[in-house]
């Protein structure tokens, strides 16, 4: 078929065209390749005229551009056949595709394709792993459905391309990716890395719901959730009052959103200091776990609640859940937030007494309350924070020394 180039953006065609001009009359093309290449096209006498060249010497010279990485070269024979009238075959696609990926060009190869009105799948098959190794999401869609015919990717260009659908936003492509995966894998498992872009996918969209339901798929396999799976539900849930809203309507809704989800929730909540949101939550919990009561802690300190902070570190005993160093420095924290905060005191003897380690965090902040009130018990506070092997810090320090 012909080549209708000319509709192909100019943007990245006027260096073609400017390359093509030194060859427009078809006869100086064989002087520029006549050192580029072998050629099993010429006589004895020499390089036959262009005009005289068939598809096969296209496409040999379009090889040889692959193999040397001359784009321009490559540039200058397709305007040339172009000019001259003849039809590349698919296999001087494919060249040029190659050629134009060497030079980090996939929309170039891309345009050409659909310039040519190719379907090749092995043309597309090679425009797809160009523009998954180099982002360009806007040919992902056509370069994966035309190269899906008769061929499929390997497992590195299947979550290559997995992730440039899911840094699109382009969520329909990606779950169309992951219902092919058993033609392609068959007896292979999804993994997390092949389940995580989606989930990105969802993120970043608001589909919050589709997210937790990503994230109960990838433990439904024995698949533990990672730190950065959550960190990003986290992030983009708390990202504005509405979408934590959101998010909290969606993990509402589930039958049993997954609790590490839930916790995420809770640590946006706390972020935003969002405490309505935070107690939503928190009441649709039956079986809270140590995560749980950790960030509805940090929720009620971020919101100076005391009563639910108490009525929480109650909940630990219900659930026969130990409270860690953290869990104790939390409650602790909240109780300084009162005017009368003995009770914090009461937490540091009790976790010294259960051989938990009180934490840096802890110590310090007793001692600054301690230190704003006039109080004389950071003294002692000091000295225990220096056995225990922490540095107060140098603001602290000075402030202790000035005293």
């Amino acid at each position: 078929m012909e080549a209708s180039l000319g509709s192909v953006a100019p943007l990245y065609f006027e260096l073609a065209v400017a390359a093509a001009a030194q060859s427009r009359t078809a006869s100086t093309l064989p002087k520029l390749l006549g050192g580029e290449c072998p050629s099993g096209e010429s006589s004895a006498a020499g390089i036959l005229p262009a005009s005289d060249w068939t598809v096969r010497t296209y496409t040999n010279l379009m090889r040889c551009c692959e193999k040397t990485g001359n784009l321009e070269m490559a540039l200058v024979v397709l305007f040339t056949a172009r000019d001259l009238g003849v039809a590349l075959d698919d296999d001087a696609l494919v060249s040029f595709a190659a050629t134009a990926h060497q030079a980090k060009e996939p929309r170039l190869a891309l345009e050409v394709a659909q310039a040519a009105g190719s379907h090749a799948p092995a043309l597309w098959m090679r425009i797809l792993r160009s523009v998954a190794e180099y982002d360009y999401a806007p040919g992902l869609d056509e370069a994966w459905t035309k190269a899906m015919g008769t061929l499929a990717p390997d497992e590195g260009l299947f979550v290559q391309a997995l992730h440039v659908a899911a840094r699109a936003s382009n969520d329909a492509l990606a779950e169309s990716m992951l219902d092919a995966f058993p033609r392609f894998f068959p007896g292979a498992s999804l993994q997390e890395w092949h389940l995580m872009p989606l989930f990105d996918a969802y993120c970043q969209s608001g589909r919050f719901g589709d997210a937790m339901a990503v994230l109960q798929r990838i433990k439904a396999a024995d698949i533990p959730l990672s730190s950065r799976s959550l960190a990003r539900l986290a992030r983009d849930a708390g990202a504005s009052t509405e979408t934590l809203s959101q998010a909290v309507d969606a993990a509402l809704s589930m039958r049993e959103a997954p609790i590490e989800a839930v916790n995420a929730l809770l640590y946006a909540a706390a972020d935003r200091g969002e405490m309505p949101a935070a107690d939503q939550l928190w009441q649709s919990l039956s079986s809270p776990n140590l995560d749980t009561h950790e960030a509805y802690l940090l929720a009620c300190l971020t919101s100076q609640h005391l009563a639910h902070g108490e009525a929480a570190w109650r909940s630990l005993s219900t659930h026969a859940i130990q409270p860690t160093s953290t869990t104790y420095e939390k409650m602790a924290r909240l109780y300084l937030t009162q005017p009368d905060y003995d009770e914090a005191f009461t937490l540091l003897e009790e976790a010294k007494q259960r051989h938990v380690e009180p934490t840096r965090r802890m110590y310090t902040a007793m001692i600054y309350t301690c230190l704003k009130h006039d109080d004389a018990r950071w003294r002692a506070l000091s000295l225990e924070l220096k056995e225990a092997g922490h540095d107060p810090g140098a603001r602290l320090r000075e402030v202790m020394q000035s005293k």
